[in-house]
């Protein structure tokens, strides 16, 4: 990672519910976490991706997401969240997978240390 590059966070939605999501940074050494980032995919028929730059962050800084899906009950939902810097990713892609309980809704929530 370099501490002088700004950081993509690319959120891929492949999920028939709509999804709300929002993303945070904390840099090491702050008490609050700051959002960079909020989203919304209503479309069920076709995966899309967002993208979201934040940074430069110093080594050990942390994103966190919140995901909600809403839709029919006990149906599967993917998201994957990607943290790059000049197109190279950083780690792996976080895959959050699951199916929505018998209201229909399911929420994840995270962090990825950088």
């Amino acid at each position: 990672m370099d501490p002088t590059q700004p950081i993509a966070v690319l959120v891929e939605i492949d999920s028939p519910q709509v999804v709300v999501y929002r993303l945070w940074f904390k840099r090491p050494g702050d008490t609050l976490w700051t959002i960079f980032a909020t989203g919304t995919d209503e479309e069920a028929t076709n995966p899309s991706a967002h993208q979201h730059v934040v940074g430069p962050l110093p080594e050990g800084s942390r994103i966190a997401y919140h995901v909600i899906f809403s839709g029919n009950p006990e149906t599967f939902f993917r998201v994957r969240i990607t943290a790059s810097q000049s197109g190279s990713p950083l780690d792996e892609p976080v895959v959050i997978d699951g199916t929505t309980d018998a209201s229909g809704v399911a929420a994840r929530q995270g962090e990825i240390e950088l």
